[in-house]
């Protein structure tokens, strides 16, 4: 008991700590009844025993784990009882060991709840997860329970675990931004939260050559902007936040992001997190996550509208999703303000001495009217504020293909190049959402840029990263329920212009709550998991689910060989011509298509002969491309 409480002193809240010690008492005094158990059989011989072992990702131990020949039982013990959270909990720790523990992979793991007054029931293997569905259990039925799982999944064949390689084994998580901000500000380094050693050498590069760049330009004084890119779900948002917890003690660096979502579910959860772990009201740890995580439209109020001569008490700024800052007209629009969100961050940080102003920029993500782009940033680095270092990736100022074409300075003619630093280590190209498939990026703009047979081939390189398609959303319904196990989240996701899936009862203009949709568990009905509402392009993206099903709409079809792109205004669609707006559609399902992490159905409505604004023909279209761009069909 000794060794437990010094080994996880350092792991557990201060206001738990005397529940834990008891819980363990009793854990352990079954456990040990358990063990005579099974000691008496010869089978189990050369079995181990490992407990309070850690889950990075989930800043989670498991109570115990049992290598059983070429087994591995997971067991979680509950003295309260057993509950539905319980089941998803230990389900999910068999889960994570099975796709990020080296030496776990490919092994068959059985999780096990145990809790008082908990009847026998034994879960089943399906071969295709390698993770047997939750068994529960009393702690009287727990050794029996052991031993009939045991022989029915034990194969001879397969070599037994070797317990000294299983501990010293690698664990490469891949966490979602939410889990990797509370595992981030609970003093984990950035490499821990990485889904593969590339990963986790590309954001540790990138994060040394932005702080090359904070401290030269803090040392010669005077401006910079940083530009950090990188492809969908490569970690910008990882990196940026690791920038800000990180900084040195003459630093003071915020995180900005006029993606309101993101910025709700990143304050909630890391208030939560503070509140159990520093044992301080919910109230306070929200005022400090709200200093960590700032919406950039309250910022700008500040030091704008409210003090516009006052020099910001940051010297750093982060600011997430930065080519989706606005445009000096929606400026004005919204806030009376004669000027671009560029022109504004830039002014407002050149009231300080020296300042350095880290932009986070995706290609293609630009999703609404107003929105100015990269090019905005360019346009004032040049013409008005020309005396900003600009350090920056050469593929942003190539307009890279891993960017859709985004470029910062479309026309560099009178651009000084002597203040353009080129850093290769500014650009993220390795993906951390999905950590089966690094191709998906590639494959949605073969897509989305209608070239069919080279998509085609790119599937081939998903692995077993699933692309399915089906005209029955029930079907994808059941499809995403039956590998959301766990503590996997799944989630319907629409355009904000499909506005014809109301039929179906998808409602794209109704409110959804973002925080509730990726927080709350999955028999609540505002869940993510109870896919009923689903979020559109303005409430996903920067954030991720495991499993997504992107509901079609009438918005983007197929015609004459081509994508057809309409907008719905009053009872009739209207095509949608400008480039600009064209761009923005097209970036809608960019941004949905690249938001799961471990597989998506596609659903196409089937379409009404009798409603003109749902025409088959068009879906049918739709569904013949998709096939040919190698989805298959559920």
């Amino acid at each position: 008991m000794g060794d437990l409480a010094a080994a996880a002193a350092h792991r557990i809240w201060a206001s738990t700590q005397h529940q834990q010690v008891l819980a363990w008492k009793e854990s352990l005094a079954w456990l040990k009844s358990t063990a005579d158990s099974l000691l008496a059989d010869e089978q189990t011989e050369g079995w181990h025993l490992c407990l309070e072992y850690e889950i990075p990702r989930r800043s989670g131990r498991i109570d115990a784990v049992l290598l059983a020949g070429d087994l591995i039982f997971v067991i979680e013990f509950k003295t309260a009882g057993i509950d539905a959270s319980a089941v998803r909990q230990v389900e999910d720790y068999a889960l994570e060991l099975l796709d990020f523990h080296e030496a776990s992979q490919g092994r068959r793991l059985i999780p096990i709840a145990c809790g008082a007054d908990t009847p026998l029931a034994l879960g089943a293997l399906e071969d295709r997860f390698g993770v047997a569905t939750a068994s529960t259990c009393s702690p009287d039925d727990l050794g029996p329970a052991i031993r009939s799982l045991y022989e029915e999944h034990h194969d001879n064949k397969r070599a037994s675990i070797d317990a000294t390689e299983w501990l010293h084994a690698p664990y490469c998580p891949t966490p979602t931004i939410i889990e990797a901000a509370q595992a981030l500000y609970a003093g984990h380094e950035i490499r821990e939260l990485s889904t593969s050693r590339a990963s986790a050498e590309h954001l540790t590069r990138s994060f040394n050559a932005i702080s090359d760049v904070i401290a030269e330009t803090s040392r010669r004084g005077g401006h910079t902007a940083c530009f950090l890119t990188g492809i969908p779900g490569a970690g910008k948002t990882l990196a940026g936040m690791n920038v800000v917890h990180h900084a040195s003690s003459d630093i003071q660096a915020t995180f900005l992001s006029g993606n309101g979502p993101l910025v709700g579910v990143l304050q909630e959860v890391l208030a939560t997190d503070m509140a159990r772990r520093e044992s301080i009201t919910k109230a306070a740890a929200k005022r400090r996550a709200e200093t960590l995580v700032t919406n950039v439209h309250k910022w700008l109020g500040e030091y704008v509208d409210r003090s516009p001569d006052r020099a910001p008490h940051e010297n750093v700024i982060v600011f997430d999703e930065a080519q989706r800052a606005w445009s000096r007209e929606h400026s004005m629009r919204k806030f009376k303000r004669d000027a671009s969100e560029p022109e504004m961050m830039l002014q407002v940080l050149s009231r300080r001495e020296s300042a350095v102003l880290i932009a986070l920029v995706g290609g293609g993500q630009e999703i609404n009217t107003g929105e100015a782009g990269l090019a905005e940033w360019g346009r004032a680095l040049s013409h008005q504020f020309r005396d900003w270092q600009i350090a920056v990736s050469p593929e942003l100022l190539a307009g890279d293909s891993s960017l859709a074409g985004s470029c910062l300075f479309p026309d560099r003619q009178g651009l000084d190049e002597s203040r353009i630093r080129k850093e290769s280590d500014l650009h993220l190209s390795v993906t951390q959402r999905s950590f089966r498939a690094q191709a998906v990026t590639d494959w949605v703009e073969a897509v989305l840029s209608s070239q069919p047979d080279k998509a085609s081939l790119l599937m081939e390189e998903l692995g077993p990263y699933p692309i399915v398609l089906t005209r029955d959303l029930d079907r994808a319904r059941t499809w995403l329920r039956s590998r959301a196990r766990g503590l996997r989240r799944a989630g319907l996701l629409a355009s904000s212009g499909a506005r014809r899936l109301r039929p179906h009862g998808i409602a794209v203009q109704e409110r959804v709550k973002e925080v509730d949709w990726f927080l709350r568990p999955p028999e609540d009905v505002r869940s993510s998991n109870f896919l009923e509402l689903a979020l559109s392009e303005f409430g996903i993206q920067g954030l991720e689910v495991d499993w997504s099903c992107v509901a079609w709409g009438a918005d983007l079809t197929r015609t004459q060989g081509e994508w057809d792109l309409r907008r719905f205004r009053g009872t009739t669609w209207q095509a949608v011509r400008s480039p600009e707006d064209r761009a923005y559609v097209i970036n809608r399902y960019r941004v949905l298509l690249t938001r799961a992490r471990e597989g998506m159905a596609l659903w196409i409505p089937p379409g009404s002969p009798t409603d003109p604004t749902r025409p088959p023909t068009r879906f049918n279209a739709l569904e013949a491309y998709l096939l040919s761009c190698g989805v298959k069909t559920l």
